[in-house]
């Protein structure tokens, strides 16, 4: 129906000038393409919430709540290890966050020797030495007040050098949402380098690139702060928000 409609309606702005004849909408004018489905790994036994892949062999998904099969239930609490070098993913090994019920965001450090998962029930972030993509060890688990009511987001990146994980924290217990910027350049030992609340009722991601953050902030917007790269003299440590 969408197709039939867009269609029609770039129809509609053809036959109304001779301009719009040689110069159609591109928002208007149906563009044919298709993306194709390779392969599928299924996953029966829990909610799939996160994806992220680490060269050409390796995926990782995180779960998500509580799935009830057959009167089964598992919680939200794996990490699911894919190879991917084919078209259809195979699943090599699970990765069980003690304590978690739901997890949120899975990445890697830039130089793919790390990955950082967030457990959004537990309040804590978890540091995998990935060295070997397909058998994670656990380097830390670190946890901190301002992130104890839940990390639903997480994203990592270098500024000036150093590794740094922007970190959105649920509303709860009358809390309100939370930003925390921890240091995990050692990670071995992070450490939380800037902690304010944020965002109506939630602060739900982060986009960090070039010295410039990008935070969104539910129903207040986007909110965009320099932290080293906007001429506004911020700092990771003392983010300065340019606009919103």
């Amino acid at each position: 129906m969408k197709r039939i409609a867009i269609a029609a309606l770039a129809v509609c702005v053809a036959c109304s000038s001779d301009n719009s004849v040689t110069n159609p909408d591109p928002l208007l004018t149906p563009t044919a393409f298709d993306i194709t489905a390779l392969g599928e790994g299924a996953v029966t036994d829990r909610f799939t919430g996160e994806l992220w892949v680490v060269g050409n062999n390796t995926a990782y998904t995180t779960t998500w709540g509580t799935r009830t099969i057959n009167g089964v239930q598992a919680r939200g609490n794996a990490v699911k290890i894919w190879d991917v070098s084919s078209a259809k993913p195979v699943l090599v090994d699970s990765l069980i966050i003690q304590g978690a019920t739901t997890l949120g965001d899975v990445q890697s450090t830039s130089d793919n020797r790390y990955l950082i998962v967030a457990t959004e029930s537990a309040g804590t972030i978890a540091i995998f030495d990935i060295a070997n993509p397909r058998k994670p060890e656990l380097v830390t688990r670190f946890t901190h007040t301002d992130i104890a009511n839940g990390v639903h987001t997480s994203e990592v990146q270098q500024v000036n050098g150093r590794t740094y994980a922007f970190l959105c924290i649920d509303p709860r217990l009358g809390a309100k949402a939370r930003l925390v910027i921890a240091d995990i350049t050692d990670k071995t030992s992070p450490s939380v380098v800037f902690s304010q609340e944020m965002g109506t009722p939630f602060v739900h991601d982060v986009f960090v690139a070039d010295g410039i953050m990008m935070t969104a902030l539910w129903d207040d917007g986007l909110a965009i702060w320099d932290i080293g790269g906007g001429n506004h003299g911020g700092t990771v440590s003392n983010p300065v928000r340019m606009s919103t």
